[in-house]
């Protein structure tokens, strides 16, 4: 056989190795990155849903709410208890148990007296509440009840000037009540009831009244506000659940307002 034909077939099998070399590099950095790439799709997965607000904070100081856990991280609100949550949703008052006492603030009536004791008193609240996820809300409710006071005959004055308790009953519109009947006590001074019937801001009493605004949670507290009057609650969301208490110290209210989500 001649040399030229032997060195022809060794330079062909020469270069069939190196390509077979090569071919089993490709294949084995291929299987190396094969399961990189594979678990590189839930990781970008999981990046675009923490993005869009997947799991974030239930509370919240400034701007509203954020999204959170609904049901409270499983938590229950037994009793009414606290518990924050996240309140974002529609929700309709399905029972409500609210007792008012302590003393009832007279200050912006310009009576002779400052305050007044409570000495009954009780609310009920119906209607719809919807918080939405930008922080904003609608309090389509309304609150009607009746509370008690005893006018001591210090208050017996207005603006300096001595009135009756007529007088007395017709100066509590001033303060956010439908009305009030304040007949004279024995020893002076009156015996007030007053007519509690309001449209939002519901189960506070509020001579200035409002419907929609913003609202901002902060631990177990919710913040409702159109920016010039405010209303605060504790409350606790789990699930379907929603149960809220008015904060208010003159007077003190204290019970619960139960919603369900629609």
């Amino acid at each position: 056989m001649a040399k030229g034909t032997i060195f022809g077939r060794n330079a062909v099998n020469g270069r069939i190795q190196l390509g077979m070399n090569n071919l089993r590099q490709s294949l084995s950095m291929l299987l190396v990155l094969l399961p990189a790439m594979g678990a590189c799709g839930p990781v970008v997965e999981m990046a675009k849903e923490k993005d869009a607000g997947v799991g974030g904070s239930a509370g919240s100081t400034t701007g509203g709410a954020t999204g959170g856990s609904s049901d409270n991280n499983g938590a229950s609100c037994a009793n009414g208890t606290p518990g924050g949550g996240n309140i974002v949703g529609s929700w309709t008052v399905a029972s409500s148990a609210l007792s008012v006492s302590g003393q009832l603030d007279l200050t912006p009536l310009g009576f002779g007296c400052t305050s007044a004791p409570v000495t009954g008193g009780s609310l009920q609240v119906t209607g719809t509440l919807t918080a939405n996820p930008d922080g904003t809300f609608t309090d389509n409710t309304t609150t009607t009840g009746t509370e008690q006071c005893t006018l001591a005959p210090s208050c017996m004055q207005i603006s300096g000037t001595t009135v009756t308790c007529n007088q007395m009953g017709q100066a509590f519109s001033g303060i956010g009540y439908a009305s009030a009947t304040c007949t004279s006590a024995a020893g002076g001074g009156c015996n007030c009831t007053a007519i509690v019937k309001q449209n939002g801001a519901m189960g506070v009493l509020s001579g200035y009244l409002f419907t929609s605004g913003t609202y901002a949670t902060s631990g177990n507290v919710v913040t409702t506000s159109d920016g010039r009057s405010s209303a605060r609650y504790s409350y606790c969301a789990s699930g379907t659940t929603l149960t809220m208490t008015p904060q208010t110290t003159s007077p003190t209210t204290t019970g619960t307002i139960e919603l369900q989500k629609q």
